[in-house]
């Protein structure tokens, strides 16, 4: 809710609001939750809003959901002083919170494919609140830099609509996810070469 007193404006969320919305949740799609009773859930945000996205959250949450579109800097003050600042964190910094007990990977012979696939592993989840905000760019470039480390990456592009990881990577895929998706193809199948020796399973 806005501060109805006559301070600057600010957006002051309700406990109750907030425990409907994780963090990440929050700051993966530019939300701020406000306020939230048995039948809705309100939230601000910048703007644009993912609406697939919205569609999903208000079947889990059971609520209807009410958006506030308000100013950048009014919606950066009030989630920075709720969940910290939303700053992306330095590639290398990251890359040190991935590896810092890197698998010894082996036997990569693509004759033995299930060998290499139950090495452990680590997941990381590149995602995107509307397209054109980067996403391909940052998970692209993430897993050539993770991989000129000497680890082996598989890059799954989860895109449907829009696919460009291939492009963004060099590769030219036989097969993509919707091949393995509807079993014409097998994972190990579905992995391309591309920059930087990145396995690519295409969108």
């Amino acid at each position: 809710m806005l501060n109805p007193s006559n301070q600057p404006a600010r957006l002051i969320p309700q406990p109750e609001a907030l425990a409907l919305l994780p963090a990440s949740v929050a700051a993966a799609h530019t939300l701020l939750p406000l306020r939230a009773n048995n039948q809705q859930l309100v939230c601000a945000g910048p703007g644009p809003f993912d609406l697939n996205f919205l569609t999903r959250l208000q079947f889990q949450i059971q609520r209807h959901l009410t958006l506030v579109r308000v100013p950048e800097e009014l919606f950066n003050e009030a989630f920075e002083r709720q969940y910290g600042s939303r700053l992306i964190p330095q590639a290398p910094a990251l890359l040190d919170s991935l590896c810092k007990e890197p698998p010894t990977l082996k036997n990569e012979n693509p004759n033995n494919p299930a060998d290499w696939a139950q090495q452990p592993c680590q997941t990381t989840a590149i995602v995107g609140a509307a397209g054109g905000v980067g996403t391909t760019s940052i998970a692209a470039n993430l897993a050539v830099l993770i991989s000129e480390s000497n680890l082996n990456v598989a890059l799954l592009d989860a895109n449907f609509s829009r696919p460009s990881a291939h492009i963004a990577l060099g590769s030219k895929p036989a097969f993509t996810i919707r091949d393995l998706k509807r079993s014409k193809s097998s994972a190990w199948d579905t992995l391309t070469s591309s920059i930087g020796g990145v396995r690519l399973i295409a969108g």
